[in-house]
């Protein structure tokens, strides 16, 4: 009944209309927007990997912690760190952080040059 009450013209016209509209999209508005894509990745991504205090109330089992609650565990009962596991585990914490950062930086359009103050 449906395929009845239209002719194969105008189906055919009302795809290709809703293809370049895609091709619109695709083309000229993704690129613009994927600067803030990308910041809103990177934030959301870090505030749900370094959520501390949630998973620190409420898990009470030691092996479904989190790593930022694992960080934690390395300070001893009067508060003296391990500093040889802390650093180890600092740095191993931070990866998925720097390589979303070094993913998504092409998408920032290159706000973040790490150049300074080079002129020329």
């Amino acid at each position: 009944m449906y395929e009845q009450a239209f002719s194969f013209s105008q189906i055919g016209y009302g795809t290709a209309i809703a293809l370049v509209m895609l091709a619109i999209g695709v083309l000229f508005v993704l690129p613009l927007r994927w600067p803030g894509i990308a910041v809103v990745a990177i934030f959301t991504f870090i505030g749900m990997w370094g959520n501390f205090f949630v998973p620190f109330m409420l898990l009470l089992s030691p092996e479904r912690l989190p790593a930022s609650v694992s960080i934690f565990t390395f300070f001893s009962q009067y508060g003296e760190p391990n500093y040889g596991q802390l650093a180890a585990y600092s740095l191993i914490y931070t990866m998925p952080v720097l390589l979303l950062y070094l993913l998504l930086s092409k998408k920032l359009g290159g706000a973040f040059a790490l150049g300074g103050a080079i002129k020329g």
